[in-house]
């Protein structure tokens, strides 16, 4: 009982807030009785988005903690994988180190140790994992270790990276069939290389390939359409 008038309080001041914001603040008013209850749907979704991410971070706290307890080459990469799944690559990239300077001989640290060196923008030595990963199995990742290797060679100080980012991405293709994100990438390395045509038809595919998707993964694919959007009047 308590919990509901205090949510119920909490959505009057909110209200009382909004109606003091241009244009947000006429709108309530004008909807009267109606006002309140969007008002209290919206403090109802931010109480549980806020709630989801205190127990997200709780849990991830948890699980750091075990993993940090126990000092093993399978501890610290399994530490750097879940920072970096909780979107800390900063913070995956030591523990990601010491597991594959332990493990030398482990793809999954080493890939993961590509993944974190290319969201920090070290695409050379990023490039160098997921090339040597790809080496050993093309499909790992199922088939991500090529989009990888396709962006860090892209962005890489290679004279041929614009090559081998295409050699990754037609094998990628072939393997498992053309994506989003892959005709992204190809459409960059298009127009990295001076192909503006090839570059533009690339871009132009990519919104055919998300509808194609199943519809549990187009949303995935919206931040790709989004960026060969932009790529192609750029």
């Amino acid at each position: 009982m308590l919990r509901l008038i205090g949510f119920f309080v909490l959505v009057i001041f909110t209200r009382r807030v909004l109606e003091i914001v241009p244009v947000v603040g006429d709108v309530l008013r004008s909807l009267g009785i109606l006002g309140f209850w969007v008002v209290a749907i919206f403090v109802g979704w931010y109480l549980n988005h806020l709630g989801a991410k205190l127990l997200s971070k709780r849990n991830l706290d948890t699980q750091v903690r075990d993993l940090g307890n126990v000092d093993t080459p399978r501890n610290q990469g399994k530490l750097g994988l879940l920072f970096l799944d909780s979107g800390k690559p900063r913070a995956a990239l030591a523990p990601l180190r010491n597991a594959h300077a332990a493990q030398p001989d482990s793809n999954e640290w080493r890939y993961g140790l590509a993944r974190v060196l290319l969201s920090l923008g070290q695409h050379d030595e990023a490039a160098d994992h997921f090339q040597f990963v790809a080496s050993q199995d093309a499909s790992y990742g199922f088939g991500r270790v090529l989009l990888g290797l396709a962006e860090a060679r892209l962005d890489s100080s290679s004279p041929n990276g614009s090559d081998i980012a295409l050699q990754a991405l037609d094998r990628h293709d072939s393997d498992r069939g053309a994506t989003p994100e892959s005709a992204l990438l190809r459409g960059l390395v298009f127009k990295r290389s001076g192909r503006k045509d090839e570059a533009r038809a690339a871009f132009a595919s990519v919104g055919g390939l998300a509808r194609h998707l199943p519809a549990a993964y187009r949303r995935t694919a919206f931040p790709y359409q989004v960026r060969a959007f932009f790529a192609r009047f750029s």
